[in-house]
C-alpha cells in the first residue's frame, strides 16, 4: 500500500445500509465520507450509487481504493450474501484485497472505545424470540451463538454492558443491573458503523487477519457454537 491509503467499508448484513470511505496517512485515519440509512431491504440497489457519491465528494477514483472492507455476518442471508459478492468483486476488478469482520465484533469494539466495563455482550436480532449472542470480556471475543432470549438473559451479569439490535428490541426484558447501551441509531451502540467496521477492518488486514471471506451465518434453528456445529458433521 503506498503513502496515504483509501479505504472503502460497507455493511448490508441487517436491517440497515452503511457505507464509509476513510483514508489512513501518519498512523490516522481520516473520514472522507459517511453514509448511513435505515434498508430492510434494496441493498445491492443502494451500494453502487453511493459508492460513486462517496468518490466523487472525496475527489477520488476506484483505482486509487486500496482495500474493500465489508460485515460478514450474522444477519440476513441475502444481505450478508450482497456484501461479501460486491466486495469479492470490487476487489477482483480492482485487483485489491478484501477483508470481512463479523458485525456483532465490530459493534463490541466500538462500545467498548466509549463505555467501561470488564464485559461486553452484544445481542442481534435473529428471528422471533431468537437473538445472535457474542461477549468481549479482558479482550477476549467469544464465539457467537444463536439463541433463545431467555437463556440469553439468564448468562448475562450485573455491571455489564449490553448493545446491539437484539438489545433494543427486547429491552424491557432485560435486569436493571446490566447497563443497556443508550445510543441511538447511527453510532455503533444499536447497529453497524460504517466508520468502525472500516478502520477495524484495515487495522485486521495489517495484523494479517480478516481475509476470510466466508459468510457467517450462525443458524438461528440451533443454539449451539459454531464449533459444536462443525464437530457435530465430522
Amino acid at each position: 500500500m503506498g503513502e496515504k491509503t483509501y479505504i472503502l467499508g460497507f455493511e448490508t448484513a441487517g436491517d440497515q445500509f452503511s457505507l464509509a470511505l476513510l483514508y489512513f496517512e501518519n498512523e490516522k485515519y481520516d473520514t472522507l465520507f459517511s453514509y448511513h440509512e435505515m434498508a430492510y431491504r434494496g441493498h445491492a440497489e443502494r451500494l453502487l450509487p453511493v459508492l460513486e457519491e462517496a468518490l466523487k465528494e472525496a475527489n477520488i477514483t476506484k483505482n486509487q481504493l486500496s482495500l474493500i472492507v465489508t460485515g460478514k455476518g450474522p444477519g440476513s442471508f441475502t444481505g450478508v450474501r450482497v456484501g461479501l459478492s460486491a466486495a469479492r468483486g470490487l476487489g477482483d476488478s480492482l485487483k485489491i484485497p478484501v477483508a470481512a469482520l463479523p458485525v456483532s465484533e465490530v459493534i463490541l469494539k466500538s462500545v467498548q472505545e466509549q463505555a467501561e466495563a470488564k464485559r461486553y455482550t452484544a445481542w442481534l436480532t435473529a428471528h422471533g424470540e431468537d437473538v445472535y449472542v457474542q461477549t468481549l470480556e479482558e479482550g477476549a471475543l467469544s464465539e457467537i451463538r444463536c439463541m433463545k432470549r431467555a437463556e440469553a438473559i439468564d448468562e448475562l451479569q450485573g455491571g455489564q454492558v449490553l448493545c446491539g439490535d437484539g438489545m433494543l428490541e427486547h429491552r424491557s426484558s432485560v435486569p436493571e443491573s446490566v447497563v443497556c447501551t443508550s445510543l441511538s441509531y447511527p453510532p455503533a451502540g444499536r447497529y453497524v458503523n460504517a466508520e468502525k467496521l472500516t478502520r477495524y477492518g484495515h487495522e485486521a488486514f495489517l495484523r494479517g487477519e480478516g481475509q476470510d471471506l466466508s459468510p457467517l451465518y450462525v443458524r438461528a434453528l440451533s443454539y449451539q457454537t459454531i464449533a459444536e456445529r462443525e464437530a457435530l458433521k465430522k
